[in-house]
C-alpha cells in the first residue's frame, strides 16, 4: 500500500472572526464590540492595501490561496508550478506581516 499524496498548499492562513460566536452550550452569542469591528476593519484595510502594491502575479496567487484555492489549481491559473506558488506563498506571506510591524508604514 502506498503513502497518501501530500498536498504542496501550506496551512490557511488565520481569519479574524467577525459577527457573532456561539458554543456548544447554546450560551447566548457574544458580539464583537464597536473596537474590535474598527480594529478589523482597518487590518483588512491594511492588508487589502498590502496586497493591492504586490506585482499582479503575486496579487493573483496570494487572492486565489485566500479563497482556499489549492497551489495545483494556482498554478493552472497562473502557468506557475506547483512548487513555485508555495514558494511564493510563503514569500508573500512573510512579506506582508512585515507590513504589519510596527515601524512599517503604508
Amino acid at each position: 500500500m502506498s503513502a497518501p499524496a501530500m498536498s504542496t498548499r501550506p496551512c490557511a492562513p488565520a481569519r479574524p472572526v467577525t459577527g457573532s460566536t456561539s458554543t456548544a452550550s447554546n450560551r447566548p452569542t457574544r458580539r464583537a464590540t464597536p473596537e474590535q469591528a474598527t480594529g478589523t476593519a482597518l487590518t483588512l484595510e491594511r492588508l487589502y492595501a498590502l496586497v493591492d502594491r504586490l506585482r499582479p502575479t503575486d496579487r493573483q496567487v496570494v487572492l486565489l490561496y485566500l479563497e482556499d484555492v489549492d497551489a495545483d489549481a494556482i498554478a493552472e491559473v497562473t502557468g506557475l508550478s506547483s512548487g513555485a506558488v508555495a514558494t511564493r506563498i510563503h514569500r508573500i506571506k512573510a512579506l506582508l506581516a512585515q507590513g504589519f510591524q510596527p515601524e512599517a508604514a503604508l
